[in-house]
C-alpha cells in the first residue's frame, strides 16, 4: 500500500500482489520444521553419541539440557508456524479486499461511470432532464461511497495484518 497516504490509488490496488505473504509463510514453516527436526535429533542422539551408550551424571545433564533446548525451540517454531498462518490468512484477506474494490469499480463502470485514480466517479452520459441528472449524480455518489468503503476495508485488513505479523515477530524475539 502507499505509505503515508490516506488511500492507495486505483492503480496501486490493481497491482497489489500478495505473493510475498505466501513466500514468507513457506519460509517460516520451513525454518520452523528445520529447527524442530535438528533439535529433536540432537536430543534423541544425546544418550548415544557416536553410537555408544553414554551414562552417568554428565549424560543426564546433557540430556536434560538438550531436552530444555528442544522445548524452547518448539516454542519458537510454534510462533513461526503461527506467523505463517497469519501471513496465509492475511494474504487471502488482502486478495479478497482487492477483488472487492475492483468489483465495485467494475460495477460503476458498467453503469456508465468513469472511475479515477482517486476513486472519483464521473458520469459519461450527457444531457437529460433535471431528474435524470439528479439520479445520475446520486448514483455516482453512491458508487464513489461504496468504492471508498471497499478501499477502507482493504486498508483495515492491511493494517490488521501488519499489526498481527509485528506482534508475532516480537513474541518470537523474546
Amino acid at each position: 500500500m502507499a505509505p503515508g497516504s490516506a488511500l492507495p490509488t486505483l492503480s496501486q490496488v490493481q497491482t497489489l500482489d500478495t505473493a510475498y505473504l505466501q513466500e514468507a509463510a513457506q519460509h517460516w514453516t520451513r525454518s520452523a520444521n528445520v529447527w524442530e527436526q535438528a533439535f529433536t535429533e540432537v536430543h534423541e542422539r544425546m544418550s548415544t553419541p557416536g553410537g555408544a551408550r553414554w551414562e552417568g551424571q554428565s549424560s543426564t545433564a546433557a540430556q536434560e539440557r538438550s531436552y530444555g533446548d528442544m522445548v524452547r525451540v518448539r516454542d519458537a517454531s510454534d510462533q513461526l508456524h503461527g506467523a505463517a498462518g497469519i501471513a496465509l490468512r492475511g494474504g487471502r484477506q488482502l486478495q479478497a479486499g482487492k477483488e472487492g474494490v475492483l468489483e465495485a469499480v467494475k460495477d460503476a463502470r458498467s453503469d456508465g461511470f468513469d472511475v479515477g485514480e482517486d476513486y472519483s466517479v464521473t458520469d459519461r452520459s450527457r444531457g437529460g432532464a433535471a431528474e435524470f441528472r439528479a439520479a445520475r449524480l446520486a448514483a455516482a455518489q453512491g458508487h464513489a461511497s461504496f468504492i471508498r468503503h471497499r478501499v477502507a476495508a482493504l486498508l483495515a485488513s492491511d493494517h490488521l495484518l501488519s499489526a498481527q505479523i509485528t506482534a508475532a515477530q516480537q513474541s518470537s524475539a523474546r
